[in-house]
């Protein structure tokens, strides 16, 4: 869907053990006040529905988690 034009190319693609998960960076970072919660969360929401379907996961129920959860890391080992 990708390859395809139909998702935008996310930033890192990663095999958590359990599937794969694609994280999109911004070009800048927008600070978590509280005005801007609302916004973000929309737009979190949106994302989801638009790349959650059939052909993306086997679980029928969507992962919505709110905009204040931690984040998690990429680790990246160079040798």
């Amino acid at each position: 869907m990708i390859k395809n034009g139909l998702h935008a190319m996310p930033t890192y693609v990663v095999n958590s053990g359990r599937g794969l998960q694609l994280y999109y960076f911004l070009k800048e970072p927008i600070p978590l006040y509280k005005h801007y919660q609302k916004t973000l969360r929309e737009f979190k929401e949106a994302m989801i529905e638009r790349l959650w379907n059939d052909y993306t996961s086997s679980k029928k129920e969507k992962d919505i988690i709110g905009v204040l959860q931690g984040f998690r890391t990429i680790a990246f080992f160079l040798n």
